[in-house]
């Protein structure tokens, strides 16, 4: 197996052409039906509106890929107004080329370095921050916190874990053979970058799946599958690895 070299970062993620060819083209059995995860965003989104007792709030979704979630967001939201952001220019490209996306704003953006003239309502992070190396991690927090109007909310679905344990994955398989690197970041890490961003106390709640997925019968391709344990729950596998999904929501003080 190569090793990866110790500067691997984010780029090399959204750059691997191979690689996020075939990632995007199994995120289109999500354009019709939402995953599990993603009805539980709806869910914290729909929330958010009530309590904002805003329904034409403006809502960023931050690295939003294929956009097929911005998507059911638009579907179950119309009032919102809606912006999708992606380091991937072949994904933005795609996205404004969309005409079931007509009506939502698409730009080519690093979340290293956010800029917007207003401010959102609501920032949804599904499944990116997970990328993100940890002398980048506090940039991208402040960066979000900085696009959030006060009172306004952060959503987030990502790689979590309650332990005070900070794991760092390289990932080598077909779909990335030089390797993709994860990182799975403990709760305490997200609350103290939070606290420096100013975000208020943040609600962690681990995902628990609740449908039974099968485990590919080719070893080699390496799609989510579950294991049930003696109490009910399914954890949840990619290939080899534990995924500790967990949302989180935190606010910026009014």
């Amino acid at each position: 197996m190569p090793a990866m070299s110790d500067d691997k970062s984010y780029l090399d993620y959204t750059s691997d052409t191979e690689g996020m060819s075939l990632y995007l083209k199994n995120q289109e059995k999500f354009v019709e039906e939402p995953r599990e995860s993603d009805k539980i965003l709806l869910e914290l989104i729909d929330k958010a509106v009530a309590e904002m007792g805003k329904p034409n709030a403006r809502l960023l979704d931050a690295g939003c890929s294929t956009s097929s979630f911005i998507n059911h967001v638009a579907v179950a939201f119309p009032d919102l107004v809606l912006t999708g952001i992606d380091i991937a220019p072949s994904v933005i490209e795609s996205n404004r080329a969309n005409p079931a996306l007509k009506g939502i704003e698409f730009r080519e953006v690093d979340m290293t370095d956010m800029r917007f003239d207003e401010p959102f309502d609501i920032v949804v992070c599904n499944r990116s921050m997970m990328f993100f190396a940890p002398e980048l991690f506090d940039t991208v927090v402040q960066n979000i916190a900085r696009v959030i109007r006060p009172g306004g909310r952060w959503i987030m679905l990502d790689y979590m874990n309650p332990f005070e344990q900070e794991l760092i994955i390289d990932d080598f398989s077909v779909w990335y053979p030089e390797g993709n690197r994860l990182h799975m970041r403990s709760y305490k890490t997200h609350r103290e970058s939070l606290a420096r961003a100013g975000f208020d106390e943040p609600v962690f709640t681990p995902f628990e799946i609740p449908v039974d997925m099968p485990k590919h019968p080719d070893p080699s391709q390496i799609y989510t599958h579950t294991i049930k344990t003696e109490d009910g729950r399914r954890l949840q596998m990619r290939g080899a690895i534990y995924q500790p999904w967990c949302f989180l929501e935190a606010s910026i003080p009014a």
